[in-house]
């Protein structure tokens, strides 16, 4: 798994209050989305990331998955994937590798399926966070080139949890991260945890890889 440095973001508040919030903030999927839209900085990859599209997958029974699409300065493809702490964060990986066959299809990922997919959701009708609706359209154009050139390189694969501090993978958790990483590669999963705290000037957004245990379990299992 490829380690990311931690990276933290100060706002203001948007809503003047009469009173002083401190504490701990455990954002939403929805909210972790907006944020990571505004500030793709937060994910501690160390390109610029533009972002793509968003997907929205909808169960029957069960809340809505976020995962966000980007195109780096270089051309690699960025999918993250947005989890809240009551999708069993622990076992942060199931749903990638689940859906990794549909991603293993190289048209998913190549450069005129991006760009065709990239097109139209822009040119569609949905209410659009103004991240994607001003995309920087010459760069990401760019970045389209130099990953046609590269040849489609599979993705990097980044979950992201909601979390209010550091978790261990559950042994689940950490075979599904082996087994992804043996599909994908190890330089191409990346584990973050996302949060905020209410100060006295704003919120400050932090984003880390958390001390999931992944690599003293990792050295024990392989003596």
């Amino acid at each position: 798994m490829k380690f990311l440095p931690k990276r933290y973001i100060c706002c203001v508040l948007r809503i003047a209050t009469t009173f002083c919030v401190l504490g701990d903030l455990i954002p939403t999927s929805e909210s972790a989305v907006r944020w990571l839209c505004t500030w793709p900085a937060l994910l501690g990859w160390k390109r610029r990331i533009y972002w793509l599209f968003l997907r929205v997958s909808d169960s029957p029974g069960k809340k809505a998955r976020f995962t966000l699409w980007g195109i780096d300065s270089s051309g690699y493809l960025i999918i993250v994937e947005i989890l809240n702490r009551t999708e069993a964060p622990r076992d942060a990986f199931r749903s990638f590798v689940s859906r990794f066959k549909a991603f293993s299809d190289h048209r998913t990922w190549s450069t005129r399926e991006l760009r065709a997919r990239w097109r139209d959701y822009l040119s569609s009708d949905r209410d659009l966070p103004d991240e994607f609706s001003t995309s920087c359209k010459r760069e990401v154009e760019l970045a389209f080139a130099k990953r046609q050139a590269a040849g489609n390189p599979p993705p990097i694969l980044i979950v992201v949890v909601a979390c209010r501090a550091d978790f261990r993978l559950s042994d689940n958790g950490f075979k599904n991260l082996l087994f992804l990483e043996k599909l994908a590669g190890s330089s191409r999963v990346v584990l973050r945890a996302i949060n905020g705290r209410f100060g006295r000037r704003g919120v400050r957004i932090n984003c880390w890889t958390p001390r999931s245990g992944t690599r003293k379990r990792r050295w024990r299992r392989l003596r």
